[in-house]
């Protein structure tokens, strides 16, 4: 065979995907933690967490959220429940509407009140 003996048998597919799942975890948690950075900086210059949806982080914020499309990923959260799961959340999900309530975050948009996008 093409595979030395001691490898034949092994769940390489098995360990792969195992660790392409582990992989896509850990970029969501990140993915979620920019988030987060990016949200409690418009709530520092702003003074709420209802950044319109076309709101993105512009070039004099910290460099990881610059050019970062806030404003729809807030609506992404409301909508679909994006970081925060749908209607049966786990804990770590919990956990993090639990951060996003503590920004302020509105779980629903207001209505009739635009800012423009800066």
């Amino acid at each position: 065979g093409r595979f030395p003996e001691k490898c034949r048998g092994l769940p390489l597919g098995a360990r792969v995907a195992s660790r392409r799942r582990s992989e896509r975890r850990g970029a969501r948690e990140d993915a979620f933690e920019v988030f987060v950075e990016a949200l409690a900086k418009y709530v520092a210059a702003f003074g709420d967490a209802d950044a319109p949806q076309k709101f993105v982080a512009p070039d004099d914020w910290p460099k990881r959220v610059r050019g970062y499309p806030l404003g729809k990923r807030v609506a992404d959260v409301r909508s679909r429940g994006r970081y925060v799961g749908g209607d049966d959340p786990s804990s770590e999900q919990l956990a993090r509407r639990r951060r996003l309530d503590e920004l302020g975050f509105r779980w629903t948009k207001r209505k009739g009140r635009r800012r423009a996008a800066k």
